[in-house]
Parts: structure tokens; sequence; C-alpha cells
């Protein structure tokens, strides 16, 4: 209910989480570990529900919540150079993946991981436009700097998320879309990816 919302997010104001802006956690059915990744090993969230509806997949679960994080780094995804030479400044021995060069390479993880936290970082904010630093996604390194307030199992109505040239994602449900294209009398349909197609009429 919304008074046990209120209370849920006064408890995490008290106990110092930010709670300005809710994050998302998309877990898979299949159960797979999913946080040992490509920015560190911690906890993966984003501000955007529906890049969590997607990575949860059909069947999948969908957290909802607030973190507490008083020093992030920030990763720079369209700056390598930047993120390079903060990275290296905080581990020297930091490189790319050599068949991805906005991520971390795979073998050093570990290493990463534990040199941001004896540097006192408590996790990392991966920031996809250069224009803002409002991350995309966020790596929580502590488990305990993560409260879930709310849990749901995925729905048929999906949120459909769009990028646009800002960088960043508007979130619509499928319904909504629908309805906006009706009212504008665009014909509806059925697309091959389970989208909306859109024809005039």
């Amino acid at each position: 209910t919304l008074d046990q919302r209120t209370g849920e997010q006064a408890k995490a104001e008290v106990d110092g989480f930010d709670t300005s802006v809710v994050y998302y956690r998309g877990d898979p059915a299949s159960g797979r570990v999913t946080d040992v990744m490509f920015y560190g090993n911690g906890t993966y969230l984003t501000p955007h529900r529906g890049e969590a509806e997607d990575f949860a997949g059909e069947g999948g679960a969908i957290r909802s919540g607030y973190v507490r994080l008083g020093k992030p780094f920030y990763w720079y995804a369209q700056d390598a150079a930047k993120t390079r030479r903060l990275a290296k400044a905080v581990f020297p021995a930091f490189e790319f993946d050599a068949r991805d060069s906005g991520v971390l390479a795979e073998p050093l993880q570990g290493r990463w991981t534990q040199a941001l936290k004896q540097a006192g970082y408590d996790g990392v904010k991966v920031v996809f436009t250069k224009e803002t630093d409002t991350p995309t996604e966020i790596v929580v390194l502590d488990r305990a700097n993560v409260r879930y307030v709310q849990e749901s199992p995925q729905s048929g109505d999906r949120t459909t998320s769009t990028k646009g040239r800002s960088g960043n994602l508007n979130q619509i449900t499928r319904s909504d879309l629908v309805a906006f294209l009706r009212e504008h009398r665009v014909e509806v349909r059925e697309g091959i990816y389970g989208g909306v197609k859109a024809e005039p009429e």
C-alpha cells in the first residue's frame, strides 16, 4: 500500500539510503549468476525499469529499491580514454577487454573490485552519455547498501524503453503505446518480435 511504501521510504532515508531515485534489478527465471560482470563484482541495478525487464526475460522477477553510495567510481562508457585514466589511478593494472573496449577485462574483475574497495569506493556508476553524469547502470559493491522495497514477477504488460538523442530512456508500457497510436488513428498490428507495428489506416 501507499502507506507501507511511504514507511519503507522513510526508514530507508533514516538508514542513509538515497530515496530520490528508485533502482531496479531483473532476475532471470533461470537463476543464473549475474553479479560478476563488465564493471566489477557487485549488485547490478538500473534506474530504468524497462532495462531490468529486458534482462529478467520471460518469467523473471523485478526488484526495486534504493541504494546507499557515498563514493562511487564513475565509468564513462563513451569515453574510454577518460575511464582508463581514472581507473589506472585506482588500479594500475586496469585494462579493457580485448573484445569490447567498453568493459573490464574479465580476468581482472576480482582484483579491480578489491582495488576499488581499498581506495574507498563503494560502487560504480556507468554513464553512457558525455553530456551528463546520470548513470544508466550502477554496481553496488556491498549488498548491504541495497535496500529492496518491492518485488514483482514479470507481467504481460511489458515496459518499452526507447533511448532518445540525449541518451535518456523514456519508459512507456505497451498498452499505453497502443492506446496512443489508436487515439491518433493509427492501425496497430503485432510485429514479428512481439512488439508493436504501426501502419497508417
